[in-house]
C-alpha cells in the first residue's frame, strides 16, 4: 500500500508569475527554503510511515491542484520572509508565520490545525528568549487583503491541509541563526515533526 504523501512546493522556482525571490546580504530565499524543505523530506521519509516529495514543476495553482488530485495528506509551501525593517520601523514584530486558507475548518478543511501543530513544533525547536521581538504564530489568509499573496499559495489545494511556511526574515538580526546549516537542518526537523504531530491528531 502506498503511503500518506506530503508535498512540499518549493517557494519562486518554477512558473511563479514573475515573482523573484529575496535576496538580503547574500541570502537568497529560493536556496533557503529549499535546504530546510528537504531537511523536512527527509525526516519525513525516514520514519518508514510516510511519503515525502517536492511537487514539481508549474505554476503555483497547478502545484496546489497537484496535491488534491495526488490525495495528499498535507502541502507545505516553503518560503522566507523578507522587509523586517519595514515592520521594525513601525514598532510591529518580525513574526515566524505560518499563512493557511481562511476557511480552513470549513467544508473540511484543515490547514488552521495543521498551522497551529507547525507553530507549537518550531515553538518547542526553537525556544527563543524573552528579548526575541516575533513570535511563532498560525496566521490566516484572505482575498483582498495584505495576506493575500499567501491566500493564493493554497486557496487551490481543495479539502487537502495547506499552508504557507515562513519561518523568518532573511533581513532580520535576531533571525539570522535560522539561515545557518544548523538553524536550517533544524526548521526542517521542527516542521516535519509538526506535520507528523497533526497527521496523527486526525
Amino acid at each position: 500500500m502506498a503511503l500518506p504523501l506530503v508535498l512540499f512546493d518549493h517557494g519562486h522556482a518554477g512558473r511563479t508569475g514573475g515573482r523573484p525571490p529575496a535576496f538580503w546580504e547574500g541570502l537568497d530565499e529560493a536556496r533557503l527554503s529549499l535546504a530546510y524543505g528537504t531537511a523536512a523530506i527527509d525526516r519525513l521519509r525516514a520514519t518508514g510511515k510516510y511519503d515525502a516529495t517536492w511537487a514539481g514543476s508549474g505554476t503555483y495553482r497547478e502545484r496546489q491542484e497537484r496535491a488534491h488530485h495526488q490525495g495528499a495528506v498535507a502541502f507545505i509551501n516553503c518560503h522566507c520572509n523578507a522587509g523586517a525593517s519595514v515592520l521594525r520601523d513601525a514598532g510591529n514584530p518580525r513574526n515566524h508565520t505560518t499563512y493557511f486558507d481562511f476557511r480552513s475548518g470549513q467544508h473540511g478543511r484543515t490547514g488552521r490545525l495543521l498551522a497551529n501543530h507547525l507553530t507549537q513544533a518550531c515553538s518547542k525547536a526553537f525556544p527563543w528568549p524573552d528579548t526575541h521581538d516575533g513570535r511563532w504564530r498560525a496566521r490566516e489568509s484572505k482575498p483582498n487583503h495584505w495576506t493575500q499573496n499567501a491566500y493564493y499559495l493554497v486557496r487551490f489545494a481543495g479539502r487537502v491541509p495547506a499552508v504557507v511556511f515562513e519561518p523568518g526574515f532573511l533581513d532580520e538580526p535576531e533571525h539570522q541563526s535560522l539561515w545557518t546549516p544548523w538553524g536550517l537542518e533544524q526548521l526542517g526537523h521542527a516542521l516535519a515533526d509538526g506535520i507528523i504531530a497533526f497527521l496523527e491528531s486526525r
